[in-house]
């Protein structure tokens, strides 16, 4: 399939392609994007002097994709949040993207909360452990990747398969 471009909505000086570049109309730069926290790309456009960061999958299904149903998140089929070509990409709703994909599968990995007296106890979810211990789901996963000791006075590990 041939490259095709098209204006973005609202930046003048930029343009934004099937395959999910976007580059300077007045240079033909092609600008470098970053990876934010969550895995997306994002390039910095300018528009009246000031600068708006805007995330590449959004502007290639706005400038390409139709959206007649008026849905409010653009989905990732292939799940790689770096592959931006149109081709890959489709709106949908919130509950939609949600249960899309391996979303679900990949949040339902058992766990065990361990408690101080080096006893524990099976979960088969960081949501289950959540609802079950009135603690927050975020925080759980946060001390299974290492990003906190404890939380509610409990540590959590993967549980073998």
């Amino acid at each position: 399939m041939k490259e095709i471009w098209k204006d973005i909505k609202g930046f003048d000086n930029y343009e934004v392609s099937t395959e999910g570049q976007v580059r300077n109309k007045k240079t033909g730069r092609v600008l470098k994007p970053r990876v934010n926290r969550g895995g997306y790309l994002s390039v910095v456009l300018y528009s009246n002097g000031k600068a708006i960061s805007k995330y590449i999958h959004r502007l290639v299904a706005e400038a390409f994709i139709p959206n007649p149903e008026n849905k409010p998140e653009v989905n990732h089929i292939d799940e790689d949040k770096t592959n931006n070509r149109v081709e890959n990409l489709n709106w949908m709703t919130g509950k939609e993207n949600i249960n899309y994909g391996t979303r679900t599968e990949r949040t339902q990995i058992p766990i065990y909360a361990l408690y101080p007296d080096d006893t524990d106890e099976y979960f088969p979810s960081a949501h289950a452990a959540a609802r079950e211990l009135g603690l927050w789901q975020a925080h759980i996963v946060k001390v299974l990747k290492g990003r906190l000791k404890t939380t509610g006075g409990l540590r959590f590990e993967y549980a073998e398969e």
